[in-house]
Parts: C-alpha cells; structure tokens; sequence
C-alpha cells in the first residue's frame, strides 16, 4: 500500500518500485580505463501501479485531482509518502512527474493505471544544499555592515 499525505492510492493489484541515479561521466576517452567522474546522488523516483474496475470512475478522477493538485504558486504538490519501501529508502516526500498512464483492459474490465514520483528534498539534496551554504560562508570577508559588504561585493565582480 501507498499513501500521499495520509490519502491511500485506491484500487488493488499494487506494485511499488523504486529508482535512483549515481551519476557520472566516462573520462576515459576512447581508451579502455574505467575512470568516470562523480556527478552526485539524484533523487529517487517511485514508480507505483493499481487496478481500478471500470466502474469505479470516482476513483479515477479522485487519483487525476491528486495528480494535477497545485499550490497558490501552481507548483505541483510535494506529498508525505507513506510506503514500506520508500521508508526503507528514505524517500519521505516526492511529487507526481512524467507520464501518468491509463490504460483501459477489456479482459479484466479495469483500468491499468502507472504513476511516477519524483523526490523533493532528499538526503542528497539537503546535504548539497548544506554544503553551498558552508562554501559561500567560507568565501564571503567579515564585515561590520551591510554597506562594506555591498562595497565588497562591487569590488569583487569589478576585480579588485
């Protein structure tokens, strides 16, 4: 089972998986060393899947209302995920990206429908973000004010 925010995913027949990229570049050239470069930890994807029968259209529209779900800024919603294996993955938020799927079976009389999540603020993310903060407190001079820091700043795109 899975849950966006304490709202369950209807249907039956669910699958849940999960994803994540170590990315990095072959720096080896067009020689045979296997040399790549460290690009970090992307965040996480889940990929989740239930059946609905036909008739269960209120269903559907409720799974697409939560799909589309905005915010005031039209940003699509970051839920609170709650799954056994995003747990254990330390996925705790993610919001719907990509393709949402639905597709009619006439043999089971349902509809097959695949979303995908994509995750928000992950360890990851929050460790980079850590690490900005602690590299452009290293590079900016103490000042008594925000006027010398203004001056500073000037001085510097100006090279001085």
């Amino acid at each position: 089972m899975i849950a966006f925010d304490g709202t369950p995913l209807p249907g039956t027949d669910q699958k849940v998986s999960a994803s994540f990229n170590l990315a990095g570049k072959n720096l080896s050239g067009t020689g045979s060393m296997a040399s790549t470069s460290e690009e970090g930890v992307k965040p996480k994807v889940l990929r989740c899947s239930t059946v609905l029968a036909m008739n269960e259209l209120a269903e559907l529209e409720a799974i697409t209302e939560l799909v589309e779900a905005t915010d005031d800024n039209g940003e699509r919603i970051a839920y609170t995920i709650t799954n056994d294996l995003a747990k254990s993955m330390k996925i705790r938020r993610a919001k719907f990206t990509g393709n949402v799927e639905v597709t009619q079976d006439q043999q089971l009389k349902a509809w097959k429908i695949s979303l995908r999540l994509v995750e928000v603020l992950s360890v990851a993310e929050k460790k980079q973000q850590q690490l900005d903060e602690q590299h452009l407190q290293e590079k900016a001079p103490p000042t008594s004010s925000p006027d010398e820091h203004l001056v500073y700043l000037l001085r510097s795109a100006e090279g001085q």
